[in-house]
């Protein structure tokens, strides 16, 4: 994979009027900061105040969201004091999130590889690091630097398990007629496939790497999609991550398993079989 680096520079506007006349340095200040005329209302996603702007100054970083499912990162916005209220400083298009280093800004993105799935969440691509620090006349950007390796070759999606709420994909084996579902959260946590041409059956896998087998047309679940209906399809030699499961696509059947232990199933054009 290769990285471009680019750094950009926000300098420090010293004229115009200030926006607002509140001494708040919050999300309920921020917020009307941030919004523009005829699109759709932007949510702060997080303030971070303190001396960006070098010694003595007093600024506020916002950042910004979507409104979407995902709570995507729109980008972030610097504001500086002027007589009482905030005067915007720059703007920085991103869809990386921040933290805050002292007076350094630290700005954080996940990477996309080619072939990944993009749902909420899923870069294979680990993550990366950069920091914005005040160098006497304007913010200035560093390189990238690597802090969360990359996923297994031919992951297409990845998702940590969150025991706050849980994260699921819903697919099917591009060469094999399965439908599988997995999630990995606080309280729903399963791997389900079901083969849905003979020989029918099903497997239910738990994190205890015991798979729950069903021989038969009674097992298959009512009023599940045709095959030809779901996107997208898991392609053969390409794996997704969910928690603690990983499924496999092969070319005659469909591999999932816990990945601590190795055990789980196997659905292939023979049915299902279990990895003990």
């Amino acid at each position: 994979m290769r990285i471009v680096v680019v750094v950009i520079v926000l300098v420090l506007a010293v004229a115009g009027s200030a926006q607002g006349a509140t001494q708040g340095c919050d999300a309920a200040t921020a917020t009307p900061l941030v919004q523009e005329p005829d699109t759709n209302p932007r949510v702060v996603w997080a303030v971070h105040c303190g001396a960006f702007l070098g010694t003595g100054s007093d600024a506020m970083v916002v950042v910004i969201s979507s409104q979407g499912g995902c709570d995507n990162i729109m980008g972030w916005q610097v504001f500086t004091r002027v007589d009482g209220g905030w005067q915007s400083a720059g703007t920085f298009n991103s869809t990386g999130d921040l933290r805050v280093d002292g007076t350094t800004i630290v700005e954080r993105r996940t990477v996309h590889r080619r072939g990944d799935w993009y749902f909420c969440g899923g870069p294979t691509g680990g993550e990366q690091e950069r920091s914005w620090a005040w160098n006497g006349t304007a913010l200035t950007a560093g390189a990238w630097t690597q802090t969360v390796p990359a996923r297994p070759k031919g992951e297409v999606f990845f998702a940590p398990r969150d025991r706050t709420k849980y994260v699921g994909v819903q697919f099917y084996g591009a060469r094999v007629p399965v439908l599988c579902s997995m999630l990995d959260g606080q309280r729903l946590s399963s791997v389900s496939c079901e083969y849905l041409r003979a020989p029918f059956a099903t497997v239910k896998l738990t994190a205890s790497g015991r798979p729950r087998i069903c021989r038969g047309q009674r097992c298959i679940t009512p009023g599940n999609p045709g095959i030809d209906d779901l996107e997208p399809p898991l392609k053969t030699n390409r794996s997704v991550a969910i928690g603690r499961f990983r499924c496999r696509a092969e070319r005659t059947q469909m591999r999932c398993v816990v990945i601590e232990t190795g055990k789980g199933f196997v659905l292939g054009r023979n049915g299902p079989r279990a990895i003990r």
